[in-house]
């Protein structure tokens, strides 16, 4: 028995050895598989943040000639849309010829306006209405928005459904009787009855009262110069105003362009000079 004890410690040692050296090369088996996977992870990790630094320099890219496109788009509608200033021409001096004795007498008149083809009208013209044929002497206002016309004893009816209105105008020159001293002659005029479909009733809120007028708003035909048109006109009392008609922004826009510092710039045609009302001039005579 004492003969097999050495053997069998020899061989117990051994197998402790053989295990040892197993456990270690085990061990050092795994640290190199696990060493080997976080290489791979990390060359992955490498090229994924390569393939981002590529992308994003792609995108900047695109965004910097997207932004060029959009300066580019946006300055050629700027020059587009503002227009270089256009310096105005020098008039030429022209050499006057010695004025005419008439033109002399008339006095200093104010610079003519610039060419234009719109009608050159002033501050009181001459309107003639072919019905019931007569020309008032109208005030031009461009500050009144519509044209106005002086109307007594304005009733409105129907007719054939519609609303229409019966009106007196005065006549140019006419009377009834003879105005008595300091009386205004207006108020004598001679009336003559016209009835016109009604276009609008406008309100006009009165300064002296807290109410409201209503005034109807009609179509008349008339003649500046030798221009003849249609327009709309409010009806009112104007008797106790100095002109009987005012021409308001209606009939002047697009079309006529006042001097202010003139007057009766037009000059209407031979068949309304001889008209009721009609201003003479020497070139009428």
């Amino acid at each position: 028995m004492s003969a097999h004890a050495p053997r069998n410690v020899s061989s117990f040692l051994l197998l402790c050895l053989v295990t040892l050296l197993t456990g270690c090369a085990s061990n050092v088996l795994v640290e190199r598989q696990a060493l080997s996977d976080l290489e791979e992870r990390e060359q992955q990790q490498s090229d994924r943040i390569r393939q981002l630094e590529t992308a994003l320099q792609s995108h900047h890219r695109g965004l910097v000639l997207n932004n060029n496109d959009n300066t580019r788009a946006l300055i050629d509608t700027i020059r587009d849309q503002i227009k270089p200033p256009v310096c105005p021409q020098t008039p030429q001096p022209s050499c006057s010829g010695p004025r005419s004795s008439q033109s002399s007498n008339q006095g200093p008149r104010t610079e003519s306006p610039p060419a234009t083809d719109k009608q050159i009208v002033g501050q009181l013209e001459q309107v003639y209405l072919p019905e019931p044929g007569f020309v008032y002497r109208a005030r031009v206002d461009s500050g009144a928005e519509t044209a106005s016309m002086d109307a007594r004893n304005v009733s409105l009816f129907e007719r054939n459904g519609e609303e229409w209105v019966r009106f007196d105008i005065p006549h140019p020159t006419r009377r009834t009787e003879e105005p008595k001293k300091d009386e205004d002659d207006r108020m004598k005029a001679e009336l003559v009855t016209l009835e016109r479909p009604v276009e609008r009733i406008v309100r006009i809120i009165q300064s002296s009262t807290d109410g409201y007028e209503r005034r109807p708003v009609v179509l008349l035909k008339f003649m500046i110069g030798d221009t003849v048109r249609e327009a709309e006109f409010t009806l009112a009392n104007r008797s106790h105003l100095s002109h009987r008609m005012l021409i308001g922004r209606n009939i002047l826009r697009d079309v006529m362009v006042i001097d202010v510092g003139q007057e009766y710039e037009t000059r209407l045609p031979h068949e309304a000079r001889s008209a009721p009302g009609a201003r003479r001039t020497g070139e009428d005579e």
